[in-house]
């Protein structure tokens, strides 16, 4: 009776609301409450690095990077399998997927406890070098204490992940924006008194506890249960094994650049590093979360419905997303370091030459989409092979860069280390008649117009910052 009710309410609403409406309305909330967290967190950033010092901001870096990395490498797709599958209003399916998740969270707090574990018997064996991230004495306990996000993050409601699917994105936006703001005055409320890493550290556990708990009280649709269906299982595993294997090696892409650059920076000189990479990120994150967010379920809905206009809708969703990166891009290449001397103190003025060169990612972060596209058509072993390219070519990119140049030779090699994996993307586009040349070639004009502006706008940076830090 459930299931039923949960499919006629999804018809329903279908019913209603064409695809294009919805889209457009899922976009706004997207991008309305994206933007507001962009604001939220640059404001909360510049708090943050006068009460913290550089050495703080790295530790958090590798704390992060860790927790993720142990969470990204379990994950095999329940989300995506949600929003995909032609079963997600199916209660038993979704009690089953539940259940699983739960059980993950767990699991990746156990990897993390033994991770802490393995740094501490390294630390006190001298086995790692002595000004490394890695042998800062409080990072075990640190781990151990923020890795419990995962635990609750489990519990996390699949209507999450049905309302995203029926593009109903106006309730989970808001929910977003209530913890993300909860858990940063949080954070620098505490960190006003007490100066420590912990209250960070308190402030996510907040921020989890807070998302999980407005999931289930607010969002409609049945109420969440364990189960373990085992045709359920059959389809979320063999979905999930393409997205856990995509997922291990994204793992490594998403965090391995600060998992190396631990081994080899001091806290200080990760610190600088991350906080140029929170910057750049901001435009990549604002677009990743459009393309998981809206693309992957629009374009999964009309490739149940209406395949025929699957690449033209491709395209027109590229133009408006590929526009934006490449010209904020060519702006963050030209006005790095203004920037980050305009809003910073002089502490972490070195972390403007990073955003410099960090900004030429988003040329290439731009076929993203393509991995939205990928998972829509069901052809996630693309996205595989996309991710093992990235990951071979991270390392091979930094590890080369460091030992030529040095740190800023490092920064390079991650600023172009996608360059392989889009050569591959490209090739995949025209095997399945997604390529659209008019829009590459376009694009170039666009990046050359934002660094022109990025100069133009350094000049303006350059006089504001001396006029507030003299």
């Amino acid at each position: 009776m459930v299931a039923s009710n949960e499919i006629e309410f999804g018809a329903e609403l279908k019913s209603v609301q064409p695809l294009k409406r919805r889209v457009f309305r899922a976009g706004s909330w997207t991008l309305v409450g994206h933007f507001a967290a962009l604001v939220l967190r640059l404001a909360s950033s510049i708090v943050l690095t006068r009460i913290f010092s550089p050495e703080v901001f790295g530790l958090l870096a590798i704390l992060l990077a860790l927790n993720t990395l142990l969470a990204v490498l379990t994950d095999i797709g329940l989300r995506q399998a949600v929003v995909q599958s032609p079963n997600a209003g199916n209660a038993r399916f979704l009690h089953t997927a539940f259940a699983i998740q739960v059980l993950r969270g767990i699991f990746v707090w156990g990897l993390c406890l033994l991770v802490a574990g393995v740094l501490l018997i390294a630390r006190r064996a001298e086995l790692l070098p002595s000004e490394s991230v890695y042998a800062q004495p409080l990072l075990p306990e640190l781990l151990v204490v923020t890795s419990l996000s995962s635990v609750i993050l489990g519990f996390t409601s699949m209507r999450t992940y049905t309302a995203t699917r029926d593009l109903r994105l106006g309730r989970l936006t808001v929910i977003d924006l209530l913890s993300f703001v909860a858990g940063q005055i949080f954070i620098v409320g505490l960190g006003l008194l007490t100066r420590s890493i912990w209250s960070y550290i308190a402030g996510l556990i907040l921020t989890a506890t807070l998302t999980v708990l407005l999931g289930h009280i607010w969002l409609r649709g049945s109420k969440d249960g364990f189960a373990w269906d085992k045709a359920a299982l059959r389809e979320l595993s063999h979905f999930g094994r393409w997205i856990f294997f995509s997922s291990a090696v994204s793992a490594t892409i998403l965090n391995g650049d600060r998992m190396f650059l631990s081994a080899l920076l001091s806290p200080a000189e990760l610190g600088l590093y991350s906080i140029a990479n929170n910057l750049v990120s901001v435009p990549d994150a604002l677009a990743s979360k459009m393309f998981s967010s809206v693309a992957m379920p629009t374009l999964s809905e009309v490739n149940r419905s209406q395949p025929d206009r699957f690449a033209s809708l491709l395209s027109r969703m590229r133009w408006l997303s590929d526009s934006l990166l490449m010209f904020i891009a060519g702006f963050l290449f030209a006005s790095g370091e203004a920037i980050v001397r305009l809003i910073y103190d002089p502490r972490y003025a070195d972390a403007g030459w990073m955003l410099q060169l960090l900004a030429i990612g988003l040329v290439f972060a731009r076929y993203n989409i393509a991995g939205s596209a990928y998972m829509a058509l069901g052809r996630p072993q693309y996205l595989t092979a996309v991710a093992i390219i990235r990951s071979i070519s991270l390392f091979a990119f930094l590890a080369i860069g460091f030992f030529v140049l040095g740190t800023r030779g490092a920064i390079v090699g991650i600023g172009l280390h996608m360059l392989p994996s889009t050569l591959y993307m490209l090739y995949c586009n025209r095997r399945l008649g997604l390529l659209d040349l008019r829009l590459e070639i376009l694009m170039i004009p666009v990046l050359i117009a934002g660094w022109l502006v990025g100069h133009g706008a350094n000049a303006v940076a350059l006089t504001v910052g001396h006029l507030i830090h003299g």
